[in-house]
């Protein structure tokens, strides 16, 4: 699958994302790859908690009996908040005029202690 552009493109759009950051992000896992995609994250955890997928859960808890699937979608949903949060984060750090009011919120909060 991984290598098949098509079935990638077929995945991506089930999923509602972009064909090559998918497969990017499957041919290299990582968590700082989920935390920029934090759409992926979400669009996998509707596809967990989707009641017609509840099949592949139970497939999943076939192959390991001591597999907790609720578990699983509670991390990974709050791996999504986490990635969600980090995004916003982010994109409000690239800002010029919120990294100039944090600074000097520090340097007010410094001058108010030695004072």
């Amino acid at each position: 699958m991984l290598n098949n552009p098509e079935l990638m493109k077929q995945a991506a759009s089930m999923m509602g994302g972009d064909p090559s950051a998918m497969q990017s992000m499957m041919q290299n896992p990582s968590i700082a790859g989920m935390l920029n995609n934090p759409e992926f994250l979400e669009n996998a955890l509707k596809m967990l908690k989707d009641p017609r997928n509840q099949g592949m859960l139970d497939m999943m808890k076939q192959q390991n009996p001591n597999l907790n699937t609720d578990m699983i979608i509670k991390a990974l949903s709050g791996v999504s908040k986490v990635a969600a949060c980090y995004r916003a984060l982010k994109n409000a750090w690239n800002n010029i005029v919120v990294r100039l009011v944090f600074f000097g919120l520090i340097v007010l909060v410094i001058a108010h202690y030695f004072g």
